[in-house]
């Protein structure tokens, strides 16, 4: 009889134990699963909120270049831009843009930094495409959608 209760006691015991760790570890498995849902969603849609930022600042500034082209005096009033931005100056005013510099390659913040606003030279397109500094950070961007298994 005293081995029966001893073993029942046992019972009790590792089932209290094990029920108690599963209690413990139950909340934070789900916590890790959900914290990754948090993160996936966040970068997918801080990635789609850049894309939105160049594909706005792109038409801006061609329908900027445009007038240019028609009235090339619009400049010398400084009403538009009040000198020669870079592109990395257009995009640097938004947040979100902010958040994705340092995870661009040195050569795609070089192109940003470099390529002037009011040059067609430093386009690197023929206007009405988009300048090849856009362009390399929009491919940028995708190699940082692909590093961080978003697609």
């Amino acid at each position: 009889m005293e081995n029966t209760i001893l073993v029942a006691i046992i019972g009790a015991i590792a089932g209290f134990v094990s029920g108690a760790i599963a209690s413990l570890i139950a909340p934070w498995i789900k916590w890790g699963i959900e914290k990754k849902k948090l993160l996936f969603n966040e970068r997918k849609q801080l990635l789609k909120d850049v894309r939105e930022i160049i594909i706005t600042e792109y038409n801006e500034h061609e329908k900027f270049t445009e007038m240019l082209a028609v009235n090339p005096d619009s400049l010398k009033d400084k009403k538009i831009y009040p000198k020669a931005l870079s592109y990395f100056d257009l995009l640097q005013k938004h947040l979100q843009f902010q958040r994705i510099i340092s995870f661009l390659d040195t050569s795609t913040k070089d192109s940003l930094l470099n390529f002037q606003l009011l040059s067609l030279k430093d386009r690197g397109s023929k206007l009405g495409e988009m300048p090849l500094p856009l362009t390399n950070l929009l491919e940028n961007i995708n190699r940082i959608e692909k590093n961080w298994k978003l697609i």
